[in-house]
């Protein structure tokens, strides 16, 4: 085990030194317990499947926790030049079979609607999300 010959050590970070207070059961308005985050997933390939897949189980079992309250997707359009026999990228595949929302890259602005969502999770999208994106996120 060469990790245990080797004498570095990596420093032990914690969240509150950066000022995250963690996946937190609260609402967001009013800083209440009781309503989890509603989250915007950006993703469109395998790799951002992985990301995607823990979100979604975390959603499905935040009944006991309520971490997750709410998850939608947004994944790049389909492609016009793949022709009739074309295959749904991974993440659009996933979220058709497990219910989930799907929105097309660039989310319209009625998507993004004052308050709908708390956080945008972002791997592997491959688009520039636009400004009025990330500001519409207040975490």
């Amino acid at each position: 085990m060469l990790w245990r010959q080797c004498r570095w050590r990596p420093p032990r970070l914690w969240p509150s030194q950066f000022g995250f207070r963690g996946l937190s059961s609260h609402d967001s308005k009013s800083g209440k317990p009781g309503a989890g985050l509603r989250i915007l997933f950006f993703g469109n390939d395998s790799f951002s499947l992985e990301t995607l897949s823990i979100l979604h189980r975390e959603w499905q079992t935040a009944e006991s926790d309520g971490t997750i309250s709410h998850l939608e997707v947004c994944c790049s359009p389909p492609s016009k030049s793949a022709g009739p026999n074309r295959q749904p990228g991974p993440v659009r595949r996933f979220s058709g079979q497990s219910g989930l929302a799907l929105h097309h890259h660039p989310v319209p602005s009625s998507a993004l609607s004052e308050g709908r969502f708390d956080l945008g999770v972002v791997a592997s999208f491959g688009h520039l999300i636009p400004k009025r994106v990330i500001q519409a996120f207040p975490r």
